[in-house]
């Protein structure tokens, strides 16, 4: 079997911290840091970083690069860090508009040729 060494996709992701006041999360996260049990100050910050009602405190909210088939994209999510938008141009040139459904699928699409 080969297996690639190219990686699934590449390009910058911007985050976002959706449900976090970032003043309070700070300050849970430097009394973590000030525990001197080190058990207890892992699985505290395992707990700071988890996520809270099904939502993570951080989310990957853009992404600008290129997939595993070298087509160049940009995804915007919704606050959950789900792609909601996409923007495709293949490896081809040919581009396409995606709206996308909460689990990824593709609801819509225009492409050059759309009316």
């Amino acid at each position: 079997m080969i297996l690639s060494n190219r990686p699934r996709s590449s390009g910058p992701i911007y985050q976002g911290k959706p449900f976090v006041n970032i003043y309070d999360w700070a300050m849970e996260r430097d009394s973590i840091r000030r525990m001197t049990d080190t058990v207890a100050r892992a699985a505290a910050l395992r707990h700071l970083v988890a996520a809270r009602n099904g939502v993570s405190p951080v989310v990957n909210r853009v992404f600008v690069g290129r997939d595993r088939a070298t087509s160049a994209l940009l995804n915007l999510s919704d606050r959950e860090g789900k792609p909601r938008l996409r923007l495709v141009v293949d490896s081809l040139g040919s581009a396409r508009v995606e709206f996308l459904d909460a689990h990824g699928n593709a609801t819509n699409a225009l492409t050059g040729t759309s009316r």
